[in-house]
């Protein structure tokens, strides 16, 4: 089945429908990335993967109103270099980890 990364373009995040669509969304979008070649490389140095990638969709879409193929550069400076220091608690450890998983993600 084929993916449609751009689903969620049009959806009010504060709408009805918007929890259900953004978290089967995220799910599987997250499922793929992890079956891919790049996520399988990465998964072998980082077995959480899937986390900050999720993050950053989700901080993306309800934060800032922008969907994942529509994040910009701009977006995703934002997201980690304002919204996960505010938002998340990050130990020391994971301050790399952030940007080498969204930077294969994204």
């Amino acid at each position: 089945m084929d993916f449609d990364i751009h689903q969620l373009d049009g959806v009010d995040p504060g709408s009805d429908k918007a929890e259900a669509a953004f978290g089967k969304y995220q799910d599987e979008l997250i499922e793929r990335f992890v079956d891919s070649p790049e996520g399988r490389a990465r998964i072998e140095v980082a077995p959480e993967l899937g986390y900050w990638a999720a993050q950053l969709i989700y901080y993306g879409w309800g934060y800032i109103g922008v969907t994942l193929p529509r994040m910009t550069v701009k977006d995703v400076e934002e997201i980690v270099t304002e919204l996960f220091p505010r938002k998340i608690s990050l130990p020391s450890r994971f301050g790399i980890e952030i940007p080498r998983e969204n930077r294969t993600a994204v």
